[in-house]
């Protein structure tokens, strides 16, 4: 990691006992909206815990989008329905996996993308099958 990115409290993502790192969802809030890059590593951490085995928790697939809605207010349209995108479309695998607590969160983070976010929201939504009629 490069930059501001080197900076920022990584391994305060790779927590899972204790109360939640708010300072430091703050702080990577700040910096995704100062620092683009910061989104795609956001990303591939996010990836890289839905990946991992079931026996370790991470908390980055709860922490990632809580960051991306912190920052929603302060991000440009464009931005936010970038990121917009990619909630909705693991909001639409979490909800395949029945994963509740995943789809919770990301259905908050999405909300947080404001009006900006509905043609990908429709979008998913025609792709989806319909499978329960």
């Amino acid at each position: 990691m490069e930059g501001k990115m080197a900076h920022l409290p990584w391994e305060a993502l790779e927590r899972t006992e204790g109360d939640i790192p708010w300072p430091a969802l703050y702080r990577f809030a700040a910096a995704v909206v100062a620092d683009p890059p910061v989104v795609d590593r956001l990303i591939e951490l996010y990836e890289q815990a839905l990946e991992s085995e079931y026996d370790h928790k991470h908390y980055e697939e709860y922490y990632v989008p809580a960051i991306f809605a912190l920052a929603a207010p302060q991000l440009s349209d464009e931005r936010r329905s970038e990121i917009g995108t990619f909630l909705i479309e693991k909001l639409a695998e979490a909800g395949r996996e029945d994963a509740d607590i995943s789809m919770e969160v990301l259905a908050a983070a999405c909300g947080s993308m404001g009006p900006v976010i509905l043609p990908a929201v429709l979008d998913t939504i025609a792709k989806e099958p319909d499978y329960r009629g």
